[in-house]
């Protein structure tokens, strides 16, 4: 299942940020020792699998040991590309991120097909009060989600905002505080300004 996962986020990466080039079956996996954004993915999804495998007390001996691979890998994420990815967080498949790094990520729930770009930091508010992102969602760069809200399908936080409050679907948000800045937006629009950038 985890595998099945990671090679549906590879094939969006392939499909957003690789526009044309086609990979071997060998050739999209090795991508994965290629690029930090990818490699940051897998040591999360390996660290999510871990967490759900092993959850109770029996298997403890196993989970430790799984866990110390999981520790290095993820070590190895935040000096390559700066990024933190908490792997109790629920995600989608088709995740993709950026490749320039400098991601945090502590949401409570993450769905399917997110693009998130650099400098971008999805936390929790004083309280300890996490996210929600729904689907096709696109975060970018230099932007801050935080606290106990709901991010609705197909929205898109524009970049350099601060959004702490409920959006509902198809909305892009703006500014700090973000303020809503249009309405049925299309998402891929979006994910090439922020490639082009």
């Amino acid at each position: 299942m985890t595998l099945m996962i990671l090679s549906k986020d590879i094939d969006r990466y392939i499909e957003v940020v690789s526009k044309g080039q086609t990979y071997t079956p060998v050739g999209k996996w090795f991508l994965l020792l290629r690029r930090s954004s990818l490699f940051a993915i897998a040591v999360f999804r390996y660290g999510y699998w871990v967490q759900q495998k092993f959850p109770d007390k029996k298997h403890k001996l196993i989970r430790v040991m799984l866990n110390i691979l999981y520790h290095i890998g993820r070590k190895v994420c935040m000096i390559w590309g700066k990024y933190e990815i908490l792997e109790t967080t629920p995600v989608g498949p088709g995740l993709v991120i950026a490749d320039k790094g400098r991601i945090v990520v502590g949401a409570n729930k993450i769905g399917s097909n997110v693009t998130i770009f650099s400098n971008v930091t999805i936390g929790m508010d004083m309280d300890g009060k996490k996210s929600e992102i729904g689907d096709n969602v696109v975060i970018c760069s230099n932007s801050i989600v935080y606290g106990p809200i709901k991010v609705g399908n197909g929205c898109v936080v524009e970049p350099e905002s601060v959004l702490t409050k409920t959006i509902p679907d198809g909305l892009s948000v703006k500014g700090n505080p973000a303020r809503v800045s249009g309405r049925n937006v299309d998402v891929q629009s979006f994910i090439e300004n922020e490639l082009s950038a």
